[in-house]
């Protein structure tokens, strides 16, 4: 079976150079240059988004997540996830799981976000998430939808577990992450980002943590963190923070790039329970930055 060697470097392309109109993802093969994923469709934007899926099979290597949100299989535009296993020579270029939309709609798949989960159900292996933001529920246009899978020995697409938005445009899935050890229970929990929600202000955004209770995840929030604006759209980026203060309980960062017309994130510390989901440090970028576009946890950097 052909592999390829997964250095510390992923990269991703919705366009991909010519003649790859269907997207391409590159994984960067030590010194010796890239090998690519390509996409299967013209337009499918294959590479768009990839992730860390975590150890999904259990066999010591670590496994990757590639998104198609503009692919056509077979519902129009539903959008396909698509799950490549790590092995001893480098990440497999064949899919071991494609999860797909499930729904044909021009606005489906316009956006989708991935994230590995880390083993949140105790079974030994690693799990996952995928969100679609722009998935109709119903009656419900573009209420988001993101759905969890659980890792096994010969993984698959069966959804474990389901969340949903409650609201029209509430665009739930827009932003997942796996933040780790929130509530401090050995088990890794989820955050899911919807800019598109309506709290006390029109389209505030909010970000939500859910924790593991080692069968799945609970289906309330442990807290919401909610936009103080109108447009302020909160939760278009969420991510892990690792251990920012030393307690021992994982941090969450939580960002808007609409927010005071120039971006804004917000630093969410965890502790019992998960915390209280109270920003305790904010920054903001220059003026018309789109700052906190994107967010990610580095480690210990000093």
């Amino acid at each position: 079976m052909r592999r390829i060697l997964l250095s510390a470097v992923l990269l991703a392309s919705c366009v991909g150079p010519a003649p790859a109109p269907q997207g391409q993802a590159w994984v960067a093969i030590e010194l010796t240059g890239p090998d690519s994923l390509l996409g299967t469709a013209n337009g499918s934007r294959h590479g768009e988004t990839v992730g860390d899926a975590g150890d999904v099979n259990g066999d010591g290597y670590r496994d990757l997540l590639v998104v198609a949100p503009g692919i056509s299989a077979p519902e129009s535009l539903e959008g396909r996830a698509f799950l490549h296993l790590g092995g001893p020579d480098g990440v497999e270029i064949a899919w071991t799981a494609t999860m797909d939309g499930e729904q044909a709609s021009a606005a489906a798949s316009l956006d989708m976000a991935v994230a590995g989960l880390g083993d949140a159900n105790g079974d030994g292996y690693d799990d996952f998430a995928v969100g679609w933001p722009s998935h109709d529920g119903a009656a419900l246009d573009n209420g988001g939808i993101v759905r969890v899978f659980f890792g096994a020995a010969s993984p698959n697409n069966v959804v474990d577990q389901t969340f949903e938005g409650a609201e029209l445009e509430q665009m739930l899935g827009w932003a997942v992450a796996g933040p780790g050890d929130v509530d401090g229970d050995g088990l890794p929990d989820l955050l899911i980002g919807s800019p598109g929600w309506n709290g006390t202000f029109g389209d505030a955004g909010k970000a939500e943590l859910f924790l593991a209770n080692g069968t799945d995840f609970d289906a309330v929030p442990a807290w919401v963190f909610e936009g103080q604006a109108n447009g302020e759209s909160v939760g278009m980026s969420v991510a892990g923070a690792g251990d920012a203060n030393g307690d021992g309980f994982a941090d969450v960062i939580v960002g808007s790039p609409q927010s005071i017309n120039r971006g804004q994130s917000w630093l969410m510390l965890g502790g019992a329970g998960g915390g209280t989901g109270l920003s305790v440090w904010a920054y903001s970028g220059p003026g018309s930055s789109d700052y906190a576009t994107d967010l990610s946890g580095v480690g210990d950097v000093n």
